[in-house]
């Protein structure tokens, strides 16, 4: 068993549902809202730097104005379409700006990790930011990381912190989806 997180593209091979597999063929799957899709991008997303960054495929299933109670009722679709090697979720931003009770949005944050887990897929969560304060939300801090699960507390909202970054008061520009893409990049340990 290798020493590295099993998130990590390098440990896939630890995962036996994608043993083997050559980097040029792993999947990985950005899901979540329109941080996600790339909204105020400019036609860029993380999803797209990041594939050209490290030359894996990324497929994008990010849609705009999402909460994690509609992401949780597309989720286990999106698995069984893609049968990703690794998830990258960025879902919660639209709930707290809807004032969604916590509790809430942290149980279909739950119900998505726990559908991967029994999928044997690997997730790695981006922490979104409390738009009203800009500290990373609290919901993220509730959750526990396991064998399929890492919590990225920090990549989304040191980004998303820095107004250069931003296209309005929610949404990065272009030079923050490039600027995210390349935090996970060293997150992931290309």
């Amino acid at each position: 068993m290798s020493t590295c997180p099993l998130w990590c593209v390098g440990c896939l091979s630890v995962n036996d549902d994608h043993a083997g597999r050559p980097v040029e063929r792993i999947q990985i799957l950005a899901f979540g809202d329109s941080l996600t899709s790339g909204v105020g991008g400019s036609g860029y997303s993380y999803p797209r730097y990041l594939a050209a960054l490290t030359g894996i495929e990324i497929l994008s299933d990010g849609v705009p104005g999402d909460t994690a109670i509609q992401g949780s009722s597309r989720f286990q679709n999106a698995i069984n379409r893609v049968d990703p090697d690794l998830v990258i979720i960025c879902l919660g931003i639209n709930d707290f700006l809807r004032n969604i009770p916590a509790e809430q949005s942290l149980r279909h944050i739950r119900s998505m990790l726990n559908v991967a887990e029994k999928s044997s897929v690997n997730v790695l969560l981006l922490a979104v930011p409390n738009p009203h304060t800009g500290r990373v939300h609290d919901v993220f801090l509730e959750i526990k990381e396991s064998e399929y699960v890492q919590v990225d507390l920090y990549s989304l909202t040191d980004v998303w912190r820095n107004q250069l970054y931003r296209a309005d008061l929610v949404h990065l520009n272009k030079q923050g989806y490039r600027a995210l893409a390349e935090s996970l990049k060293e997150r992931l340990e290309w």
